[in-house]
């Protein structure tokens, strides 16, 4: 399944709304499609929900069409520093982030898939002294996957690459004071990411690699001419399925790397950005059509960023 930006837009979100600069987010959150088992003899793949952030190898069917809805509610803890080290809200500070997201994917071909993704944003920030709330669009994701490679029998695992491209569709700078910034909820930059996924059965678990690379185009937040710098994001996961496979557990560890920013042409120091994420969940398996994944995120580490806990629920229903 794909890996919607959900939690990735989150963090973008909140580390937003905590008063810095937007960072790029990662390419990846969410899952896609029916995972139909492969006519090849000897190769394990289960149906199964997907992990949290990697779009893993099978796309949707060509001539079927996925409508995926995505919530997740991610509350901050606190902050990272530039230099990784965890700080707490303060007594009466609170923010809470609220994403739905839509993923919409396409079978083109056999080996070729298309889709959008749109999400909603709110955001509720809370003061000792003052509260406020927002809610809109956040940025919007166009991608296209394809499978390269099939899983064999002691071969090389399925791969798939993608290519997506970020459209700045949500707010990159804040319109009112009072708001405490909880009306950002993008980057103001167009992403170009690139990738591949590797996917193998190794019964009874399927694990999954994800490597991503994003680059962002120029632009201009608050009137100054900004370039974040280029972002590498990586995701393992593993998914085992169980109780004749009418359930599975799914644990993922990912993380994004991304460089120092620039700003009128100038770097600006210690605006690297860095976070690592742990998850897990519990996938609800009622046919190969129809899967509900519940799980629960948390930024274990980071630089520049807000430390979170967040629930995600997703339904991967195949509509056609």
């Amino acid at each position: 399944r794909w890996p919607l930006l959900v939690s990735g837009l989150l963090a973008s979100a909140v580390h937003a709304a905590s008063g810095g600069e937007p960072a790029v987010a990662p390419a990846g959150e969410g899952d896609e499609g029916t995972r139909e088992a492969p006519e090849v003899p000897g190769v394990y793949r289960p149906t199964t929900s997907g992990p949290f952030v990697t779009f893993t190898a099978p796309l949707t069917p060509h001539g079927k069409l996925v409508s995926q809805p995505i919530l997740s509610v991610a509350s901050a803890r606190g902050t990272f520093d530039a230099r990784g080290r965890h700080h707490a809200l303060a007594e009466g500070e609170g923010q809470v982030n609220s994403a739905l997201s839509l993923f919409t994917e396409y079978g083109v071909a056999e080996r070729f898939a298309a889709g959008v993704q749109l999400t909603l944003v709110h955001n509720r920030a809370s003061l000792a002294s003052d509260a406020a709330a927002s809610t809109g669009l956040s940025d919007t994701l166009v991608f296209a996957r394809a499978t390269v490679l099939d899983e064999t029998p002691g071969g090389p695992p399925e791969m798939t690459v993608l290519a997506q491209v970020k459209l700045p569709t949500g707010r990159a700078e804040s319109q009112e004071e009072g708001l405490l910034d909880t009306d950002v909820r993008g980057t103001g930059s167009t992403d170009l990411t690139v990738g591949v996924d590797l996917t193998r059965g190794l019964r009874p678990f399927l694990v999954h690699l994800d490597l991503l690379y994003t680059h962002a185009l120029p632009t201009r937040v608050d009137g100054v001419a900004t370039r974040y710098g280029g972002t590498f994001s990586w995701s393992a996961s593993g998914e085992w399925p169980f109780r004749g496979g009418t359930l599975a557990l799914m644990l993922e560890t990912s993380g994004r790397h991304q460089g120092l920013r620039r700003e009128e042409g100038r770097r600006v120091e210690d605006s690297r950005v860095e976070e690592v994420l742990l998850g897990g969940g519990v996938e609800f398996i009622f046919s190969e059509d129809l899967q509900l994944l519940v799980g629960y995120q948390r930024t274990l580490w980071g630089r520049n960023v807000t430390a979170l806990d967040a629930v995600v629920l997703t339904l991967v229903p195949v509509v056609f």
